[in-house]
């Protein structure tokens, strides 16, 4: 009989990453929950984030015999903020590079609350934003597409019940057409994402 008790959600902005382990995306982090400045200490498998997102965790309370309370992440997502200023703030903290604390603001200031929208699917119109000429647009674009595409195939992976290995070929860079692909593949029969299409590309540029 199933006796395990149901997820709990957690959000909050994360604040710190402790400890982050490459090889297998496992970490320890200070995310801050709602709106006070309790920091609460997260810890399992969470790849493709950056101190300054918004997450949504799902998981488990448990103690740790020497380091007391925490979290332990089942599944997680990533909420991009809606409002203007939070855009603002979202993007001149450097999560994205190429964008600063400067270029934020002029991006914020052309397109505003659609300024996300932009940069992921009409990343042309960034053209039209000072200082932006088409090596800069297409920098930034790339740029999103990275940080992006990496976490949303972790977590349709994860969501998929992959866990541990899957983590170690995607963070050592296993991609389609490469060494141990099929070994990937194999796990997650018809099954396909999208950020396929970014592995393959970086395998066939290195």
């Amino acid at each position: 009989m199933n006796t395990s008790l149901p997820l709990t959600a957690l959000e909050g902005k994360l604040e710190q990453i402790t400890y982050f382990n490459k090889e297998t995306h496992y970490i320890i982090a200070k995310l801050k929950h709602g709106n006070t400045d309790n920091l609460v200490t997260v810890v399992g498998f969470m790849g493709g984030v950056s101190p300054g997102e918004a997450l949504k965790i799902m998981g488990e309370w448990e103690t740790h015999p020497k380091y007391g309370q925490q979290f332990r992440i089942k599944s997680y997502d990533v909420t991009l903020p809606a409002s203007v200023e939070g855009i603002r703030n979202y993007l001149k903290s450097g999560i994205i590079k190429g964008i600063g604390r400067l270029m934020a603001g002029r991006l914020v200031k052309r397109f505003g609350a659609d300024t996300l929208n932009v940069i992921e699917n009409c990343p042309e119109k960034l053209l039209e934003v000072e200082g932006i000429g088409k090596t800069k647009a297409a920098s930034i674009s790339n740029a999103w597409k990275d940080h992006h595409a990496i976490r949303s195939l972790m977590q349709f992976l994860q969501d998929a019940g992959v866990k541990n290995l899957i983590f170690r070929y995607t963070a050592k860079g296993i991609r389609p057409g490469c060494s141990e692909h099929n070994t990937k593949q194999s796990l997650l029969p018809g099954k396909r994402h999208p950020g396929y299409r970014f592995l393959y590309g970086r395998c066939n540029s290195a």
